[in-house]
């Protein structure tokens, strides 16, 4: 607050402003909690009240590592700043300032916090070795990757169990330079494509089917769903005309969503072997991909349909296996299956890799 005091001497007039609370107040004191939720255990979340609009700078020392948040006034303190970047199981000190539009600072009593340990089972953290270490040659930030758990096939009974185990458990996870875990995230299904999008959000393709959107601190923001997949509806999130989701998507700069999906047709005289071209032929359900551009309230814009454009009988080797029985799509050959698809020329056209027939398209969206 800015008080103005007035004073007449000799019949002139002198101003001089004179500043109350000149500095930003901490009018409830910092506290370092940890995240309430579980699916991002590694992280913590700062809250305290101001006297205004702040500016808020962490300071995070532990014996082996520092870094520095810095959140704007468009981020409340009152409602909770994340805290992300800690290595697992270390003692950090917090220092925070915050500081006002005038500039003025104010420092807060420095605050204790210890990380948690990873989980130490492999199954739900693999373990993570840096062979090599060369910070000059690195590019900064952070990476982002999903290892994925899966039970040896020779391992007895394997077959009949792998596949709830390998896809009830998607897993992010986040490393520093040095290969440090800073951050991780447990879903509840395996996770393919992931990318962070222009809002800082993080958005990934589950094994079921759903597109999903969290926030850093796991929270989930908005969530989509293949409507006619196996498993059915799923409460809270919005349904896309769409058998599936898989392997690929991408953000456009409006917010609408490019990713792959799939159909099945009935094709008569259809192969049997990958391999015999003599074999018997006979009817098959065969898989083709599509590519769709959905929006965020999950309106579908466009789709294109390999089956209408590329020859299904032209096949590759890996038709005949168990990849769609596996994803609730029994006795469905895998004709296509496309595993990359990427925004081209400002969204005029696309570009969509078929691994099992060894092509790229390059389509016009238009046209």
């Amino acid at each position: 607050m800015r008080f103005f005091l007035t004073i007449i001497l000799g019949g002139g007039f002198y101003t001089s402003s004179l500043l109350l609370n000149a500095s930003p107040v901490f009018e409830v004191s910092p506290v370092v909690s940890a995240n309430p939720n579980t699916r991002v255990p590694q992280a913590a979340i700062l809250t305290f009240e101001a006297n205004g609009p702040v500016t808020t700078t962490l300071e995070a020392v532990a014996a082996d590592h520092r870094f520095e948040s810095t959140f704007g006034t468009e981020h409340s303190p009152t409602n909770g700043l994340p805290i992300v970047g800690m290595r697992a199981d270390r003692e950090y000190q917090f220092s925070i300032t915050i500081s006002d539009s005038t500039g003025s600072k104010r420092a807060a009593e420095v605050l204790s916090f210890r990380s948690p340990k990873l989980p130490n089972t492999p199954d739900m953290m693999p373990r993570i070795i840096t062979e090599s270490f060369r910070p000059r040659a690195m590019d900064k930030g952070f990476t982002l990757f999903n290892p994925r758990r899966r039970i040896p096939l020779e391992v007895a009974d394997a077959i009949s169990v792998e596949s709830e185990f390998n896809d009830s458990l998607g897993i992010l996870i986040v490393v520093d330079e040095a290969g440090e875990v800073v951050w991780y995230y447990h879903g509840d299904s395996r996770i393919t494509d992931y990318r962070s999008i222009r809002n800082g959000n993080i958005v990934f393709i589950t094994s079921d089917n759903r597109l999903i959107e969290i926030d850093i601190l796991g929270n989930t923001i908005a969530s989509w769903y293949a409507k006619d997949r196996p498993q059915g509806k799923t409460s809270g999130s919005i349904p896309v005309d769409s058998e599936t989701f898989h392997h690929s998507f991408q953000e456009y700069p409006n917010g609408d969503f490019l990713i792959l999906g799939s159909e099945i047709r009935e094709l008569p005289n259809y192969f049997t072997s990958e391999t015999d071209a003599q074999a018997p032929r006979k009817t098959q359900r065969v898989v083709g991909d599509i590519v769709m551009r959905f929006t965020r309230d999950g309106e579908v814009r466009w789709k294109w349909k390999a089956f209408d454009h590329l020859d299904p009988y032209k096949i590759g080797y890996l038709s005949f296996g168990n990849y769609w029985a596996r994803r609730g799509f029994p006795n469905a050959v895998d004709w296509s299956h496309a595993n990359g698809v990427r925004i081209m020329d400002d969204g005029d056209s696309f570009l969509v890799n078929f691994r099992l027939i060894s092509g790229i398209a390059n389509v016009d969206v238009s046209s």
